[in-house]
């Protein structure tokens, strides 16, 4: 009786051991299952913003939409309406001077075009997509425009895809080794954010996972 009861453990540890392992392989691989089908797609948006700061009054500053085959489709620089001090200037270096000598445009001039390609999308990624979002809300609302971003948009946060945890972006290019983009500029952001998605399919492609 005593054997029988050993060898049941036994089955029940390798059991256990075995969902371990597979869980771990696939869990990280989640990342590239999940972006696999989102690459080389004109449907499928990244969203980057820079804004003048974090607070629930800051507001955009620079904005833009790259879809998953790199095709640069919105990168434009926002006005700030009544602001000649741009916080948060000393992150992405957009003072007011570089914003009326790039052209900034009104956010009401911006937000169209925004609306339209977001209205194309199938889906949208964002690597911090809770404050990009956020941004979106409080800038359309800051200047009593309707919602740019469709209430039945799928919304992805690449950090999370990426990492379960909290992880910068600057922190993931290193991880990848990405030399794409440029940092705390929207385009920039973009193209980085790209640049990991496919790292990280191309590595799971590699190992055959």
């Amino acid at each position: 009786m005593l054997g029988i009861f050993l060898l049941a453990a036994v089955i029940i540890l390798l059991v256990i051991a075995t969902i371990g392992v597979v869980a771990l392989v696939y869990g990280k691989d989640m990342p590239a299952r999940i972006w696999r089908p989102l690459l080389d797609r004109h449907d499928v948006l990244i969203l980057d913003t820079e804004t003048t700061g974090h607070s629930k009054s800051a507001r955009i500053v620079e904005i833009a939409l790259l879809d998953t085959r790199g095709v640069v489709r919105i990168n434009s620089l926002v006005m700030p309406a009544g602001r000649r001090r741009i916080g948060a200037s000393r992150i992405h270096g957009l003072t007011y001077r570089r914003l009326v000598e790039g052209g900034a445009r009104p956010w009401s001039t911006v937000a169209p075009e925004v609306a339209t390609a977001l209205r194309e999308a199938s889906t949208l990624l964002a690597w911090n997509s809770g404050f990009d979002v956020r941004m979106l809300r409080q800038t359309d609302k800051r200047y009593g425009l309707p919602p740019t971003l469709p209430a039945s948009l799928p919304v992805r946060c690449a950090m999370i895809d990426y990492h379960s945890d909290r992880i910068s972006l600057a922190e993931a290019v290193m991880d990848e080794g990405v030399t794409e983009g440029t940092a705390h500029r929207a385009l920039g952001d973009c193209q980085s954010v790209l640049a990991i998605m496919r790292a990280v399919v191309r590595r799971s492609d590699e190992s055959g996972s």
